[in-house]
């Protein structure tokens, strides 16, 4: 993710290799992370749906609110009642259980408020890939779950055209995930 935002500052870069990089803004890959995820925990499409309504509200409060102690308030409150609204078998889903709901709200404000999430979740790899001009090759695993292959490898290769960068290879790698 890093290598686009140095190769377009430094004109003397000869090549580049994107390993699991996104190519898709990453606020969607978030959402899409989260459905996928709980898809396959057999959620409905009603709960996917809700549960990524309380994620947009989670990242306008970022958005918003720099006050730490605001955040957590805010996030308290939000995630409170969303939880509230759950029943039983979307309690099940989700994992969290009242016990650990102040947990999850305070693991869920120190990653959201980070200043790496800050900068992170508004991101678009695609603003910057057009940019690019120098050779690239981006490489990732198929069994990738944090970085789905086919979705983010078009979304490098559309950027990459659109900034007519002739000089690309988009490889999908069989048999491997994120970590390679």
């Amino acid at each position: 993710m890093i290598a686009p935002m140095v190769a377009v500052q430094t004109p003397d870069i000869a090549f580049m290799v994107l390993i699991a990089s996104p190519g898709i803004p990453i606020k969607e890959m978030e959402y899409s992370e989260q459905a996928r995820d709980l898809k396959a925990k057999g959620a409905s499409a009603e709960f996917i749906a809700k549960n990524r309504d309380m994620k947009e509200n989670l990242f306008e409060v970022i958005k918003e609110e720099t006050d730490g102690v605001a955040v957590m308030e805010r996030f308290d409150r939000m995630i409170r009642e969303f939880f509230e609204g759950l029943n039983e078998e979307e309690r099940k889903i989700k994992e969290i259980f009242e016990e650990n709901l102040d947990a999850y709200i305070r693991e869920q404000a120190r990653r959201l408020h980070s200043p790496w999430f800050r900068f992170y979740l508004p991101y678009d790899p695609g603003t910057v890939l057009k940019k690019v001009t120098c050779p690239v090759l981006a490489l990732n695993g198929e069994k990738d779950v944090q970085v789905p292959p086919k979705e983010n490898l078009l979304a490098i290769e559309r950027a990459l055209k659109v900034g007519v960068n002739r000089h690309y290879t988009i490889k999908e790698l069989p048999h491997l995930n994120h970590m390679f």
